[in-house]
């Protein structure tokens, strides 16, 4: 079952983003999701989730049991175990996982224009109009922002992060 589990995640990532998205809005279209913005963050979610499944796979192992045994053992219950051992231990991975589901959100434009069909407007919508026009100055911007949150992100994740773990 979790092997099949496991398989299943990498399906948003076998297929190209707008063939993905073009898969999807059939079904978008029948939920009334399709160019609405609950649809973008259902079609965002459909992409980011499994990464982090993906990420927090080799996590989840005997390792993360052991620990949750032992709290048992030493007569504490699961949301114990969860609190005080596992998500302290989990934190810089936390971190790490939604930094990089960030990272794939942000750069999902085909899947948004698709999804949203150009109705909702998102902040990568609108730096892509940017590059998408003439104005070379515009386009010189545009990367700029498109570049400056995910830089910024790394700058803070770099800064926090791994200087913890060193």
């Amino acid at each position: 079952m979790k092997r099949t589990i496991t398989l299943l995640t990498y399906f948003p990532y076998i297929l190209a983003p707008v063939v993905f998205a073009a898969c999807l809005s059939y079904f978008f279209l029948k939920l009334g999701l399709f160019g609405k913005p609950v649809g973008v963050f259902v079609a965002q979610f459909m992409v980011a989730f499994p990464y982090a499944l993906i990420f927090f796979s080799s996590f989840w192992g005997e390792k993360t049991k052991s620990y949750e045994e032992l709290v048992a053992t030493l007569g504490g219950n699961q949301w114990q175990a969860f609190r005080k051992v596992l998500l302290p231990i989990a934190k810089n991975m936390l971190v790490i996982c939604f930094f990089q589901t960030f990272l794939i959100s942000w750069f999902e434009y085909g899947l948004t224009s698709i999804i949203g069909v150009g109705k909702v407007q998102t902040l990568t919508i609108k730096v892509f109009l940017f590059i998408k026009e003439s104005n070379f100055y515009y386009g010189a911007l545009s990367c700029r922002l498109l570049i400056l949150p995910p830089v910024l992100l790394l700058y803070i994740n770099k800064r926090y992060v791994f200087n913890k773990l060193i």
